[in-house]
């Protein structure tokens, strides 16, 4: 099923809505083929966008990624012209949320389809159902971008106990190395991610004022070594910021998109 988004005229009239699972109605994603001529050149990519919100936040979706594709496929986006011919398009992914205390539903009367009681691994498991094409699996990327985020949930839950409340009410402790990215030694990301050319990108801010310039580090330090094209961006602004303004995200998606080519 496909939906075209009614929020807006401009660069998101051709953005259309697809569901990749009935069960919830965020198991969905957004598709924008920009109405510029589109580059097909093989350096061209495609974006695809999976939000934060800590499993949880229902005002953080898809949608996050606009105020970024404004900033690249607007008119006034002059200085944005060269990236614009790197990107043939773009994907921003939902998936299925937690619970979350200042947005309480009743489970009694919240129909299923629109209640928010995922657990971890629902979530990465949403992802790759979206991300498969078909029958024919999952391209593995040629570039990954981390932003503004937490890789290290036993490390946070160090620096800023209060957090495991938030962590658990979306993933059991079991899970919490499991889910770590930074924990994952650049062996196992080699094995995984078979490409000649691995890039990684980590974007954070020292002023982000939630998640710790530690975390970042960590990260790149499981990326250390051959077989990667690693970079540590520093952005500028408040968590959110990096998203609700989109300029800032911008650096970050064009520094992989450099990379890449």
């Amino acid at each position: 099923m496909a939906t075209k988004d009614a929020s807006g005229p401009g660069v998101f009239q051709n953005m259309v809505r697809h569901q990749y699972a009935s069960d919830n109605i965020l198991q969905s994603y957004d598709v924008l083929k920009p109405q510029r001529q589109v580059s097909h050149s093989p350096k061209a990519s495609w974006i695809v966008y999976i939000h934060g919100g800590y499993f949880r936040d229902p005002k953080v979706d898809s949608t996050s990624l606009k105020p970024a594709i404004s900033c690249i496929e607007e008119p006034q986006a002059t200085s944005a012209s060269d990236l614009q011919s790197r990107i043939s398009g773009y994907a921003s992914l939902n998936y299925r949320l937690a619970p979350h205390p200042a947005h309480p539903q009743d489970p009694n009367t919240t129909p299923s389809y629109t209640l928010n009681s995922a657990k971890w691994p629902d979530q990465p498991d949403d992802i790759l159902a979206a991300l498969k094409a078909g029958e024919a699996g999952i391209t593995l990327p040629r570039a990954v971008v981390g932003v503004s985020g937490i890789y290290d949930f036993p490390a946070i839950h160090k620096t800023n106990p209060d957090y495991e409340d938030m962590t658990s009410s979306g993933m059991d402790k079991k899970y919490y190395e499991e889910a770590s990215p930074a924990l994952y030694t650049a062996e196992e990301y080699k094995e995984k991610w078979d490409k000649e050319k691995r890039v990684v990108v980590i974007a954070h801010s020292k002023d982000d004022g939630l998640v710790s310039w530690d975390q970042p580090e960590e990260m790149m330090t499981a990326f250390s070594g051959d077989g990667f094209a690693t970079e540590l961006v520093e952005l500028k602004g408040q968590h959110n910021e990096i998203w609700e303004k989109g300029n800032e995200l911008v650096r970050a998606i064009q520094k992989a998109v450099e990379l890449v080519a």
